[in-house]
């Protein structure tokens, strides 16, 4: 959902989308380090500029709606013949993927913004930006690796 509704203002001369707590599902402001695929993929879209704040939108709507990923979701698992596959295995995915790429379990609960679920959490405020940029930085690249032969990473895009 914060993907789908995210917006060119949330995305600052640094590089972070910065998303406020109202957005988030447990109310905690994330901040979310691009990639330089992320940016390249970005840098694709503002090719086609249009008048509102949304990145990703339809004909008919400002931005993605949640019907809108199931109905592509679904027609793509059906494509390749995954069943069971909704939008969340990619999350799913990704997390593991970080793992595999070295990436600590912290930073990854950040990456996530999921709570550590202890009391340390109420006074560790450090939001590992660079922790988690580096990490998304590896994913991207194993990203790349496995898609790089079969173009598949810009044809999603």
């Amino acid at each position: 959902g914060e993907v789908m509704t995210a917006k060119w203002s949330e995305i600052g001369s640094d590089n972070i989308w910065r998303l406020s707590s109202q957005k988030t599902k447990n109310g905690r402001q994330q901040i979310v380090p691009l990639s330089e695929g992320a940016l390249a993929i970005l840098e694709d879209i503002k090719q086609f500029p249009e008048p509102d704040d949304y990145i990703f939108k339809t004909a008919r709507s400002p931005h993605i709606k949640h019907r809108t990923l199931q109905n592509a979701t679904a027609r793509l698992a059906n494509n390749a013949k995954i069943a069971n596959f909704t939008p969340h295995d990619l999350r799913r995915t990704a997390a593991t993927l970080l793992r595999k790429t070295g990436t600590r379990t912290e930073t990854l609960k950040k990456i996530l913004n999921h709570s550590a679920g202890s009391v340390t959490d109420i006074y560790d405020h450090y939001n590992e930006a660079a922790e988690k940029r580096l990490a998304l930085e590896a994913l991207g690249r194993h990203l790349e690796g496995i898609t790089a032969d079969k173009g598949l990473l810009r044809a999603v895009a």
